[in-house]
C-alpha cells in the first residue's frame, strides 16, 4: 500500500497534477512577484489611486489651514494623511495585509489589563 501511494504521488508530480504542487506554485509565484517588485497594471493603477488620495487629503489640509504656496505642513500632518490613506488601503486589501496600529493594540491591552499606579520606594 505504501509503494502504491508513493507511486501515485510521483505520477501526479510528474504530470504537474498534484494538488499541493499547484499550491506551492502559487505561493512561489506570489513570493517572486513581491521580491522582484514587478507590478501588474492593476497594482500600478491602485498605487496611482493611492497617491491621488494622499494628495487630495494634503490639499484639503492645506486649504483648511489657509497655507500659502511657500508654506508647508508639519510632519505630523503628513503622517496623519498617510495613516488615513493606509487605513483605506488596508480595508480594501485582504486580511493578511492588515496591520493593527499601535493605538488599537494598546487600547485592547488597556481593557484587558488596566494600568494602575504603583509606587516603589
Amino acid at each position: 500500500m505504501l509503494v502504491h501511494k508513493g507511486e501515485r504521488h510521483w505520477e501526479l508530480m510528474t504530470y504537474n497534477q498534484h494538488p499541493l504542487q499547484h499550491d506551492f506554485y502559487e505561493l512561489f509565484n506570489k513570493f517572486c512577484h513581491q521580491e522582484m517588485g514587478r507590478k501588474t497594471e492593476q497594482e500600478q493603477e491602485a498605487a496611482k489611486a493611492l497617491l491621488h488620495k494622499f494628495e487630495d487629503i494634503i490639499k484639503q489640509k492645506r486649504e483648511k489651514l489657509g497655507l500659502e504656496a511657500h508654506e508647508t505642513l508639519e510632519v505630523s500632518d503628513l503622517q496623519d494623511a498617510f495613516d488615513e490613506v493606509m487605513k483605506i488601503e488596508r480595508a480594501n486589501a485582504s486580511s493578511h495585509h492588515y496591520v493593527r496600529p499601535a493605538e488599537e493594540k494598546e487600547a485592547d491591552e488597556a481593557v484587558e489589563n488596566p494600568r494602575r499606579v504603583s509606587f516603589f520606594y
